[in-house]
């Protein structure tokens, strides 16, 4: 498999547009001006075959520790080679899901992934290819236990470290507070990546920490969480139904005297996104809207197994994602209630 930012057996794009820019210019030079006719109907050619620079595949960032860029977008760029759509190539990093929406809306022909709850409030002009391609799910950090009631409660005078401004996980936090308007009283911190993030919480920077991640127990984030003694707090709370599943996460192993640990929390999806071909028009319209139609047909079951077994067998996978129990669902939204109202209360 051709992993981002590798040359493969397939010569890229790029490659083959100057090739092909330079045969037309040569046949145009042996011609000797000539044949006008000739000439144009090379530049006419020329002009219609797809460029590079028109058909990028947008991830996250660098593949070497970016999932979305280092797994995911290789595989879709795959399963499009087998279907005999080989004009696409990965575009490089970006800062993260806004900015890849903001991409492909400028360029309609580029394809991209990113979160699905970002994608909801600001994917304007975009295409879904695949609604759930892979699980993330949201992960909030602090020193102590705690529910999200108990941080809704003291927001006003919390630090959050999250992603950078164009990230999906800053993003997040804003919907979240859009959900729940007290967290928007939270003074919020971007500094980067997940293990930044923990870091800033660990080192007293920030009082919490919130990013969003696909659910990987062999992810090192979370050996880190617990080496430095922090507490995954559940991101569950009435106010969340509707705008997310709530799902069970498998964060660590068991060993021979201890089970795997598991931790519920909100969860969102990773969507293939593509532009809107009515924003094109001529040949680009009519083979955008081919690769929407070829892609749409994929068979959403075998994309997300694919993608899954990049990270771990599609066994493990399943068996690290499951369904919070509807009691001990409706008991978490309680507690996180319940600590908002006593804090709320204990405040006045």
């Amino acid at each position: 498999m051709v992993r981002a930012g590798e040359k493969g057996s397939r010569p890229l794009k790029k490659d083959y547009f100057l090739l092909t820019t330079a045969i037309a210019v040569v046949g145009v030079a042996l011609l000797g001006g000539g044949n006008t006719a000739m000439a144009q109907e090379w530049a006419k050619r020329m002009k219609a075959a797809p460029a590079a620079e028109d058909y990028l595949f947008w991830g996250g960032g660098d593949p070497k520790v970016s999932s979305y860029s280092g797994k995911i977008v290789p595989v879709l760029l795959e399963l499009l080679a087998q279907q005999r759509v080989s004009l696409y190539q990965w575009g490089g990093p970006t800062e993260g899901t806004l900015d890849n929406i903001e991409r492909v809306q400028a360029n309609p022909t580029h394809m991209a992934v990113g979160q699905g709850d970002v994608l909801r409030k600001y994917g304007e002009g975009i295409t879904v290819l695949k609604e759930r391609v892979a699980d993330e799910c949201l992960y909030l950090v602090g020193r102590e236990e705690a529910t999200l009631g108990d941080v809704v409660a003291t927001a006003i005078f919390s630090r959050v470290a999250t992603g950078g401004e164009k990230s999906g996980s800053y993003l997040s936090w804003k919907i979240l507070s859009e959900l729940i308007p007290e967290l928007g009283d939270a003074e919020v911190i971007p500094v980067g990546g997940s293990d930044k993030i923990v870091a800033a919480v660990a080192n007293g920077e920030a009082d919490y920490g919130f990013f969003v991640m696909r659910p990987d127990p062999e992810n090192p984030v979370f050996k880190e969480i617990r080496g430095k003694s922090l507490e995954l707090i559940p991101v569950v709370s009435f106010e969340l139904e509707g705008a997310y599943q709530f799902l069970e996460l498998k964060v660590s192993y068991g060993g021979i005297f201890s089970s795997a640990q598991y931790h519920p929390t909100a969860c969102t999806s990773v969507v293939w996104f593509t532009g809107d071909p009515a924003k094109i028009e001529g040949r680009a319209q009519r083979r955008l809207e081919k690769i929407v139609e070829i892609v749409r047909r994929l068979p959403d079951e075998e994309v997300r197994q694919q993608v899954a077994e990049q990270f771990a067998s599609w066994r493990d996978y399943l068996d690290s994602v499951r369904a919070v129990a509807a009691d001990r669902l409706r008991a978490l939204k309680e507690k996180a209630k319940e600590a908002a109202a006593r804090l709320r209360e204990a405040a006045q």
